[in-house]
Order: C-alpha cells, then sequence, then structure tokens
C-alpha cells in the first residue's frame, strides 16, 4: 500500500493506493499518529484506488476520529456501509462522493468552528459544577440521559460532560436524534434551591430547550456541547444557587 499526499490550506488529502487489509493498516494507524502529532487533524482520505478493504480498516478510521481527526471519506466501499450503520454509533464516519465536496465540507466546518469561538469570546461563561440531564421528547415515553453534570453555562449554552460513559444509554438514540435529526432536546438542571429559571415557577427545576451542537468523547468521559433556543436569564439564573 502506498499513501500519498496533499495539503490545502489547513486540510490534509489523503490518497492511498493498495489495499487496506493486515499490515497495511498499522502503516495507516501510523500516519494518523504522525499527522495528530504536526496538529493536522483536518482530513480527506480518497479510497478511489483501494482493491481491498475490510472492517478492520473502518475500525482504524474510527479509532483516529475518536482520537481527534476530523475525517472525511471518499469512494468508500458501497458494501461496508452497513457495517458503519450498524457498529458505529459514537462517531459518524461521513462520506461524499466527490473529493471536492469532502474539502468543501470540512472547510465549512472551520469556519463554524472560527465563527463559535467568536461567539464565546462574546458571550463569557460560567463555571459552574450542577447535576444535569438530556431529555429527548417523545410522543411516547420521554427517552432520557441522566448523570451528567455541567462544566460552564452561558446565556446562549452550556456544555455538559459524562464521566462514566458506560452509564450513558442507547448512544445510538441520542446521536442519531440529537445531531443528524437536529431534534429540539431538553437539558434538565437540579439548582440547589430547587427554583426554575426562564420557565414556571411552579417547577421544581430548570428545563431548557436546546440543541446538540458538538460532542467531544474521550476515553472514559462524554462532552456535550449544547445551544440554547431562547436566551438564558444569566444573572437572575446564579443569584438564586
Amino acid at each position: 500500500m502506498e499513501i500519498n499526499e496533499k495539503e490545502i490550506g489547513p486540510i490534509t488529502v489523503l490518497y492511498i493506493d493498495g489495499n487496506l487489509v493486515g499490515k497495511d493498516l498499522e502503516i495507516l494507524s501510523n500516519k494518523f499518529e504522525d499527522l495528530l502529532k504536526q496538529k493536522r487533524d483536518k482530513l480527506v482520505i480518497n479510497l478511489e484506488k483501494v482493491d481491498i478493504m475490510d472492517s478492520l480498516s473502518v475500525d482504524v478510521i474510527d479509532n483516529a476520529i475518536q482520537n481527534g481527526l476530523k475525517i472525511r471519506l471518499v469512494h468508500f466501499p458501497s458494501r461496508l456501509l452497513n457495517y458503519i450503520h450498524h457498529f458505529k454509533v459514537n462517531k459518524e464516519i461521513t462520506i461524499y462522493n466527490q473529493e471536492k465536496d469532502a474539502v468543501q465540507s470540512l472547510i465549512e466546518e472551520i469556519k463554524s468552528s472560527s465563527k463559535l469561538e467568536n461567539d464565546r469570546r462574546q458571550d463569557p461563561r460560567v463555571s459552574i459544577s450542577l447535576s444535569a440531564a438530556i431529555i429527548i421528547k417523545d410522543d411516547l415515553n420521554d427517552i432520557i440521559f441522566p448523570n451528567a453534570l455541567t462544566r460552564n453555562i452561558s446565556t446562549s449554552g452550556a456544555w455538559i460532560e459524562y464521566a462514566d460513559v458506560s452509564e450513558v444509554y442507547d448512544f445510538k438514540t441520542l446521536f442519531s436524534l440529537g445531531i443528524r435529526d437536529g431534534r429540539i432536546l431538553e437539558l434538565y438542571l437540579e439548582t440547589s434551591k430547587r427554583k426554575a429559571i426562564n420557565v414556571d415557577d411552579k417547577k421544581d427545576n430548570l428545563q431548557i430547550e436546546c440543541n446538540i451542537l458538538r460532542v467531544n468523547q474521550g476515553n472514559d468521559f462524554l462532552g456535550i456541547g449544547l445551544k440554547f433556543r431562547e436566551e438564558l436569564k444569566l444573572t437572575r439564573f446564579l443569584s438564586i444557587l
């Protein structure tokens, strides 16, 4: 197997020629590690000239994503799509037919990240730890993901973390509804005085409608960035804690 590459600004395009099985996977894995060390974390992988590719190669790519690489695939074998759909529930592997479209998607992500960082500077966050849960509203029964803690909150959003990923049930539902479908969720916060903010004061706790903005998963934690649908009255919120 041979790996060639070119750089398009902050994006690296890898062209793989040959097979992606056996020892070739170790070469690809080492390549990913080298790129991470160089902080070149935005990749497009062109698989047009790959003759043989198996499910283990998908695992190598998925592990690289979990380690922090942002990867887009081009000319991915259709026979392996079912493997992704059935087993890759924690990270979405994004596939494109054309290299230019894959590159453009990363460019748009870079622009979005820059805008998010700028918004953060204008919307300072307050570090605070509160018991939290994500609730997906359903016609029959609400789906609840409990046992989270807030790390910080601003008027426009919050960052929460699950310290024990094993306790977060049904990741597939959370990711498919929260991220792919863009479903409106509710962030549930338990305040020390059990009063509600921005909602009916008769309720015991705070529930805020929001969308999942981004996700960061490590070996032993899951972090979720949330964007509030309505601005939180942060001063009032802090005054009753």
